[in-house]
This record gives C-alpha cells, structure tokens and sequence, in this order.
C-alpha cells in the first residue's frame, strides 16, 4: 500500500479548508457588491416607471439619494473587507501547502502525515505528523513575514523593517489547544506542538521551545522533526 494512503479519511488536502473558507468569503464579497448596485440602480428605474404611470415627472428626495448613497457605500466597504480576508486566507493556505510540501519527504521513512483535521474549538489542525517511533506532533502554520523573535516576557513578536509588531493572536495557546484535541482523538500520551512560520524568519535562540511550543521556520522544520524523532 502506498505511504500516502496510510492518512486518516478525515485528512484534507493541504490548505483545502483555509481555501474554502476563502472562497466563502469571495462570495460574501461579491453579494455585498451586486447589494450596492441594487441598491443605487433600483430606485432610480421605480421611479422613471411610477412616472410613466402617472404622466408626470416624479422627485427623487435629496434625503433619499443620500441615504442610498451611504446603504451602497456601506456595502462596498463590506465587499472589499471580505474580499481582503480571502486574500489572506489564499495567503495561509499557500503557506499550508509550502509546509505539507517540506513535511512530504518525511513519508519515504516511515512518517504519516495528515492534514486540515478538524478538531474543537481550535478550528483545524494544519498538519498531524507522526513519526516511525510513535511520537504526535501538531504543527500550526503561520503565513506572516519579517522576523519573529521571543521577547522578554516570554511571547513573541515579530520586526518588519525596524518596526517591531505584536501578533493579533496569541498562537501558542492555539497550538497547544490544538495538540490537547489531537491528543484525546489519537488517545495517547502526549502531542508536541510545533508552530511553523512559512514566510519569516525566526529567531528564538538555540532552543526553539516558547512556552513549551517548537516555533521555528520552515527550513528547519524538516530537521527539527527528525532529530526529535
């Protein structure tokens, strides 16, 4: 049987949901836009017909115009905060699909790996290694760019040209979440949770382990994974 069929049925395609999440929100984006134009174009045409009905020209209220004006600006701001979104999720499921390709050579000495399991609370895990000694791992990817390095209290932050960023979520609680969920459906032990940065670089030290999570970028995920073993 072939490695790549030894992944559980519940395994996605690398970045399938993140995709699928982003083409939810395209289509979110395109009903806010056909929205606006409804919006502007339909009273216009009521009233050129109410006006035909009854043989004399019909006002549209300055308060009305305005008030369609803003309904359709509002809607457009909603499309393109919607549209945005899907680009950033078309960015994360292209930083799922660089990781699944690095974790890919794993297989051909005895690694499983799965990816997209969906678990409670914590949406999906993107990638569930298991390595030919038994060991879990569950690895969050993240698509951010510049350098992620670990601050003195212990969190991390990210520089991009000179600016230093905090991150909008706190990632090592998720992951770890992440790694109690797998751990109770694969009903073992213990899952090591890894954070993998596809896009930046990463400098926490020496030892990767922030707050008992591997961060680390993706060239040395490969390598991380098998000394761990």
């Amino acid at each position: 049987m072939p490695k790549s069929s030894r992944s559980s049925s519940r395994s996605a395609r690398p970045g399938q949901n993140i995709r699928n999440l982003a083409l939810q929100r395209r289509l979110r984006a395109i009903q806010c836009f056909i929205a606006a134009a409804t919006v502007v174009a339909s009273p216009p045409l009521l009233l050129k017909a109410l006006a035909e009905v009854i043989n004399q020209p019909v006002q549209v209220p300055a308060s009305l115009t305005l008030s369609l004006v803003v309904i359709a600006l509002g809607l457009v701001a909603g499309g393109v905060y919607q549209w945005k979104r899907a680009n950033h999720a078309d960015q994360g499921a292209q930083g799922e699909e660089k990781v699944a390709s690095e974790l890919s050579c794993l297989q051909d000495s005895g690694w499983t790996i799965e990816h997209g399991i969906k678990v409670p609370r914590w949406g999906d895990v993107d990638h569930v290694c298991r390595s030919p000694q038994g060991r879990i791992y569950a690895i969050d990817t993240k698509s951010h760019k510049g350098i992620v390095f670990r601050n003195p209290n212990g969190t991390l932050e990210r520089k991009i040209g000179g600016k230093i960023m905090a991150f909008e979520k706190d990632f090592l609680t998720a992951v770890k979440g992440q790694a109690t969920q797998i751990k109770q459906q694969k009903r073992v032990t213990f899952v090591t949770p890894i954070l993998v940065f596809s896009e930046a670089k990463v400098n926490v030290g020496s030892d990767p382990r922030v707050q008992g999570v591997y961060v680390v970028e993706r060239a040395e995920l490969v390598r991380w994974l098998q000394k761990l073993g």
